[in-house]
């Protein structure tokens, strides 16, 4: 969780729709380190958007793209906040990587299946894999991707009532005296 040079390395993990891009902005912001999204990277690499990719590769290789990018992230000594999509911590490599001694401290953004569907219906065009009915495609998901969720995480919140800043100031709490904090702006 932290890094060699000091400084927080933290990666969030939930379900799309949970948060994790908006609490990461507010989270990298208040820590004073980079933001690493996963999604960012992919495209950026590969030249292409999320839905762009899949579209062109096909599930399979989509997959093992964004296990790749994910992979990096999660070794990168330096100090950062990143966030996950939540296919790839199906991929063992990924649960292996985020059990091992000094890795990022893992934070599952929890939120209920209705809420991630309110969410998801008002931004839905760039998800692949997500044609239908939201809640039934979020009901078949959701359940190994919390199993796994749950068995990496460092710390659990709930999300519901809280905005991206209540979240990242919680999550800073829970970090504690594990790193120096950022300089003061004052």
């Amino acid at each position: 969780m932290t890094a060699r040079g000091g400084g927080p390395r933290v990666l969030l993990l939930g379900l799309m729709g949970s948060g994790k891009s908006r609490v990461g902005e507010a989270l990298a912001a208040r820590l004073g380190v980079p933001l690493l999204d996963n999604d960012v990277r992919l495209a950026v690499q590969e030249g292409h958007s999320k839905l762009a990719l899949f579209e062109a590769v096909g599930a399979v290789a989509f997959a093992e793209a964004e296990v790749e990018v994910a992979l990096e992230i999660i070794q990168t000594p330096s100090p950062f906040v990143g966030g996950l999509p939540s296919g790839v911590l199906l991929d063992p490599r990924v649960r292996a990587a985020l059990k091992q001694e000094g890795q990022p401290f893992c934070v599952w953004l929890r939120a209920r299946l209705e809420t991630l569907a309110a969410r998801l219906a008002v931004g839905i065009l760039d998800r692949p894999r997500l044609d239908g009915d939201l809640g039934a495609a979020l009901s078949r998901l959701a359940p190994p991707r919390e199993a796994a969720f749950e068995a990496v995480a460092d710390l659990t919140l709930d999300v519901e009532g809280r905005t991206p800043a209540e979240l990242a100031e919680a999550i800073e709490k829970a970090l504690g005296s594990r790193w120096p904090p950022a300089p003061s702006s004052h």
